[in-house]
């Protein structure tokens, strides 16, 4: 195989490719040290940019940072089509909600990628708004910057360690992990297995499908997410973006809490194709007793940086307290079909990329999907066809 090209690599530094494509990248770095020595530069040239914007370590009075945001803001008549940045270059708002990147364009359903809808609907009223919109005043510099990138990577960064502990968000609440269902991450080589006997030996069932023959299972752990906002606080940025509906005053200071389910992902191979399939514990959103969790719903529907089909799935949900949303993002080229999966209701989106089939019965999530994978030199494996992925979700099923 030849080696590969450099933006193959950055999409794999970036976690931007998807299952199949990581393999084929990590098996290719196993036999080839042109192509690791390639990754290294690239990985070292990242830690520079990153060690470049990182903050000065020093004290912040947040109450003073924000008494002196909120006093620049108040004092000036904000232009609604701009933002502030560091060299007072005026540039448009984004319009509607933010293009998301390639791989979040698929249904959403494995308890991490549950984990991080909801973190984006709870926290980044501020870290995320703040990152798109505003700019935010930093006491120790005495002038308006820009929220980087990488403010909002650190949260990415702690919540994929998948620990339990607490990160406190610089005076505006705070997000927690606790009650993990394992003593090891999704990292950790305790999370995977190569073998049916080991996995079974672990206490983990492996699914037999005609055809199919087993490749690996890894553990995605279960846990608790939980979250507590200065809703005052929260409550004024949100008004300052122009965002009518506001948090619950009753929610100031209280927890509201999203339990992930525990996800198996198998990976199946027939021939040339690639199997992916994930077996989710339904996770539960759960709020303080006397809280409208309709209202709490319509709030979060309110943040202007929640996709416009996040919402819309959202809307459709009758009791958020007994169903988690399920978000399918629209592409140029995709379908989504409803369909019956062994008498359960379930969704099948399909392009000429990816095919997806989900469906939950009883307190399972159920996802089974096939990717085409393209190399070099055109494209090496090809999905599963509509009707085989179907054959082999009711099989599942059984």
């Amino acid at each position: 195989m030849a080696c590969i090209e450099n933006g193959t690599l950055q999409a794999y530094l970036d976690d931007a490719l998807t299952r199949d494509e990581k393999k084929v990248v990590m098996q290719h770095l196993e036999t080839c040290s042109s192509c690791r020595e390639e990754l290294e530069e690239l990985q070292a040239l990242e830690s520079e940019i990153e060690f470049s914007f990182q903050e000065p370590d020093v004290d912040i009075d947040v109450d003073a940072a924000w008494r002196s945001f909120e006093n620049k803001i108040q004092g000036k008549e904000m232009n609604n089509n701009t933002i502030v940045i560091q060299n007072s270059e005026k540039r448009p708002k984004p319009k509607g909600v933010l293009k998301l990147t390639t791989k979040t364009k698929r249904f959403i359903a494995s308890g991490v990628a549950a984990a991080t809808i909801f973190g984006s609907l709870a926290f980044p009223q501020v870290q995320v708004a703040a990152d798109q919109f505003l700019s935010m005043f930093r006491v120790n510099q005495v002038e308006m910057v820009k929220l980087t990138q990488e403010d909002m990577n650190e949260v990415d960064r702690w919540l994929s360690r998948e620990e339990e502990g607490t990160y406190e968000l610089k005076g505006l609440g705070e997000i927690g992990i606790s009650e993990r269902t394992t003593d090891f991450n999704s990292y950790s080589e305790q999370s995977r297995f190569n073998r049916v006997q080991d996995a079974e030996e672990a206490g983990y069932q492996v699914p037999e499908i005609d055809s199919l023959m087993f490749e690996s299972l890894n553990i995605d752990p279960g846990y608790t997410m939980s979250f507590n906002l200065d809703v005052t606080k929260a409550n004024n940025l949100l008004t300052q973006f122009g965002v009518e509906q506001q948090f619950d005053e009753a929610l100031d200071g209280k927890t509201f809490s999203l339990q992930v389910g525990e996800s198996n992902n198998f990976d199946f191979k027939r021939g040339e194709n690639q199997i992916n399939y994930s077996k989710i514990d339904a996770p539960t959103f759960t709020v303080p007793e006397g809280t409208s969790v309709e209202e709490l719903k319509n709030n979060l529907l309110e943040l202007p940086f929640v996709p416009y089909n996040v919402k819309r799935q959202i809307q459709q949900i009758q009791s958020i307290e007994e169903t988690l949303p399920l978000p399918y993002i629209e592409n140029e080229g995709e379908k989504v079909e409803e369909l019956t999966i062994a008498g359960n209701k379930g969704y099948m989106m399909s392009s000429d990329q990816v095919a997806t089939i989900m469906w939950q019965e009883g307190e399972h999530i159920h996802v089974v999907d096939s990717y085409t994978v393209h190399g070099q030199k055109g494209i090496e494996k090809s999905r599963l066809t509509d009707q085989e992925l179907k054959s082999i979700a009711n099989e599942l099923a059984q």
